[in-house]
């Protein structure tokens, strides 16, 4: 009677632990797509960055400008991104922490490289299919093509979920180590 209660169990346990690590990743994505207008537009300026330095060309002046713009348009489309995912993260490791979960480094492994691929197949369907899903592309798009930058949204989102799932292991063994100490001292 004892093993069909522990498998259930187990199971619980398999399901909430793959619940709360995909939440980081929904975030990150959601992100993602909400900012793939800004990649494009940073890849637009960087295609165009070559044009100012065209022979005939007076506007050279404006180099650190759109340099600066290039490195903001970055900036955003990593940052906020993984701020979402972050925060997911400690709030995952909170519920996580209530039930004695911890997370190996395989575990991690396999979340960034799942991430990631999910990443760049959404990413590369919906910018291929010219979905609804990625808002605010600018209206002309990158002569760079668009597996490349679902590559780029994939290399983002393995950042992305390295840096949760890290938090997520530091949050849990942080919660561990008092437990650990106690029972130790007596």
């Amino acid at each position: 009677m004892m093993k069909p209660i522990l498998i259930r169990s187990a199971t619980h346990h398999f399901y909430m632990k793959l619940a709360l690590l995909s939440l980081p990743c929904f975030a990150s994505l959601t992100a993602t797509c909400a900012l793939y207008g800004w990649l494009e537009s940073t890849v637009n300026m960087t295609e165009g960055l070559g044009q100012l330095f065209a022979p005939g060309a007076t506007t050279v002046l404006f180099v650190p400008f759109l340099l600066l713009f290039i490195l903001l348009g970055l900036m955003v489309f990593v940052a906020i991104p993984m701020i979402g995912a972050t925060a997911c993260a400690a709030f995952a490791a909170l519920i996580l922490r209530r039930r004695d979960f911890s997370l190996p480094p395989s575990t991690v492994r396999y979340f960034v490289i799942v991430a990631a691929v999910c990443h760049v197949a959404v990413i590369g369907l919906a910018a291929h299919y010219d979905a609804a899903l990625l808002i605010h592309r600018p209206r002309v798009r990158p002569k760079t093509p668009a597996s490349i930058l679902a590559g780029i949204a994939g290399a983002n989102a393995a950042l992305n979920s390295y840096v949760a799932a890290i938090i997520m292991r530091r949050l849990l063994a942080m919660i561990k180590s008092p437990v650990n100490r106690s029972a130790t001292a007596c």
